[in-house]
């Protein structure tokens, strides 16, 4: 019996969200176009007070934690399973995008 604690932290760099079922930007050819909602990391800036910033868009970021139990057969396949007591801890570095 194998068991595995999962430590999961991530952001989405960039996050975008379409509206395409409402009509709140007309389009004389489509009829509308859809409604976007963009968030990356950036100053927000006051277009009606010189450009002045009056804040920071900061990237959506998560963490969790979770784990499971398999049962693994020794000897035959190495990696998963063939930990010895001494050291039990097997560590992924993750991905990097």
């Amino acid at each position: 019996m194998n068991s595995w604690k999962i430590d999961v932290e991530g952001e989405f760099v960039k996050f975008v969200v379409y509206d395409a079922d409402n009509e709140v930007h007309p389009n004389a050819i489509f009829g509308h176009d859809a409604q976007v909602y963009v968030r990356r990391e950036e100053s927000i800036l006051d277009s009606l007070n010189n450009y002045r910033r009056i804040g920071d868009n900061l990237p959506i970021k998560f963490s969790f934690t979770t784990g499971t139990f398999i049962a693994v057969p020794p000897g035959k396949i190495s990696g998963v399973g063939d930990k010895n007591s001494l050291d039990p801890v097997e560590e992924s570095p993750g991905w990097k995008i």
